[in-house]
């Protein structure tokens, strides 16, 4: 009976490095991006304030997107309550202008469920930096409704108070925070 040498018992990495089987590179790839999966786990946890800034940051927008919706179901539901939210304009009383603010009312509202819905969207399937451009678009949307209270006469800092805040929470999250 011959001798069994360690090189016998395990062929395979032999194999591996002189290339003997083609349908190995997969391995080999599956090998390698575990030890950088290994590395960026390391190096992720040695970052505990960038993951309890992440957190935070990650769940911002879920709240942002309950409180769009909430004024777009208002806004549907009850036209002339979401309109003191622009506090120089009240709901009209000739009927034409009337079933015009209302209409007018309705895309408010559909807008501001959309923004929250989109919001959700990208929270759900974590595409955070998806979520971080919705977030500044949100700051832009605040903006403008400020700026129309602005021009009508008062109610801006209303609109203009949260603004900012979206546009923070929304920068860093685009920036990959």
């Amino acid at each position: 009976m011959p001798a069994i040498g360690n090189e016998d018992l395990n062929p395979l990495p032999d194999m591996l490095h002189l290339g003997a089987y083609p349908d190995t590179k997969p391995w080999l790839e599956c090998c390698s991006s575990l030890l950088d999966l290994n590395h960026d786990l390391k190096e992720y946890l040695t970052n505990l304030n960038t993951m309890a800034l992440s957190i935070i940051l990650r769940f911002c927008p879920n709240i942002f997107g309950a409180i769009f919706i909430g004024f777009g179901i208002n806004a549907l539901l009850r036209p002339s309550h979401a309109l003191t939210f622009y506090r120089p304009f009240s709901l009209p009383t000739a009927p034409s202008d009337k079933a015009l603010v209302e209409a007018l009312m309705t895309i408010y509202g559909a807008r501001d469920i959309f923004m929250g819905l989109s919001m959700y969207a990208a929270s759900y399937h974590r595409n955070y930096k998806t979520l971080g451009w919705i977030v500044i678009a949100g700051s832009g949307v605040a903006f403008v409704d400020g700026w129309v209270c602005y021009k009508a006469g008062g109610g801006q800092a209303d609109h203009w108070g949260y603004a900012p805040v979206h546009t923070i929470v929304g920068t860093l999250l685009a920036l990959g925070y």
